[in-house]
């Protein structure tokens, strides 16, 4: 491609307002990041709260590790790169609440009125969706015409299993 005359240069990853887009167009890479993010932020919170009061160190958790920025994007990534998030979003949980590694945390997740991964995934997709298919925007809305978007693009029908098939 060119531009000006110019051979533009290609590259495999840009980083573009903190997230990662892929010539490949897979979001691995932007899963990966998401990963280290909630790693790290999460280390943080079980280093520096670990001994406050468990309402306390609810809120922290729900303001430093239920965001998962841009994850409304990514259409195209393997099983294992979004299993292993939703792995360490569990183990950033006991950790913080010093539960046994082996427990399971969907009734911890529960007592503690904290969302767990997938229904953090559904909510992030619902709400972006929505605002997206009540945008008043022409562009926008030709862009969601249910032949293009709904049926043909990768994101919708990622979109589509996420909110409405049923996951184990």
């Amino acid at each position: 491609m060119y531009l000006n005359g110019k051979a533009l240069k290609c590259i495999d990853v840009h980083k573009y307002l903190g997230i990662f887009i892929c010539s490949n167009n897979r979001d691995d890479r932007d899963i990966r990041r998401q990963i280290q993010a909630t790693s790290g932020r999460g280390n943080v919170l079980i280093n520096k709260f670990r001994n406050c009061y468990d309402n306390v160190k609810v809120q922290l958790f729900k303001t430093y590790c239920s965001n998962f920025y841009c994850c409304q994007e990514w259409a195209s990534y393997s099983k294992s790169s979004y299993k292993k998030l939703s792995v360490e979003y569990n183990n950033v949980f006991r950790a913080l609440f010093k539960l046994d590694r082996r427990c399971s945390v969907s009734q911890n997740f529960l007592n503690k009125n904290i969302g767990c991964f997938n229904i953090l995934m559904r909510k992030a997709i619902y709400r972006y969706r929505s605002c997206l298919f009540q945008s008043k925007n022409s562009l926008v809305k030709a862009c969601l015409s249910p032949h293009f978007f709904i049926y043909s693009s990768d994101i919708g029908c990622k979109w589509y299993e996420l909110l409405f098939k049923e996951h184990l």
